[in-house]
């Protein structure tokens, strides 16, 4: 509540503040390593928001092909959401969070027997 009293004439008035502990929650995924060449559309399908890309898109998707952070700020009007993916293009064999992949057409982390020829 405040209260204004300027000698003569005294003003009250009060507001309720609701806080929303719910928030509005988005996932855009893991961090990633992309191989050159590839890439990453990052997608959310929240009714009733709207978006807002780090590039300053608004659609609900981006399509991604170069390293770095990307983010998404979800907004209701009353509420709003962050989240945010690093995406790494990678130029060796090897994505984050997987074992040995195929990369730019060679075969990477193939055990073979080493035979020696006397």
């Amino acid at each position: 509540m405040v209260e204004i009293d300027n000698g003569s004439c005294t003003g009250r008035d009060s507001i309720d503040i609701i806080i929303s502990t719910s928030g509005l929650s988005l996932n855009l995924g893991n961090d990633t390593s992309l191989c050159a060449g590839q890439t990453l559309t990052l997608t959310q399908n929240i009714a009733g928001v709207s978006y807002t890309w780090s590039d300053g898109t608004t659609n609900n998707s981006i399509t991604v092909n170069t390293s770095g952070t990307y983010w998404l700020e979800i907004d209701n009007g009353s509420c709003t959401g962050r989240d945010s993916i690093d995406i790494i293009i990678s130029t060796s064999g090897r994505k984050s969070g997987e074992s040995w992949t195929h990369m730019q057409g060679v075969i990477h982390g193939v055990m073979a027997p080493i035979i020696a020829l006397r």
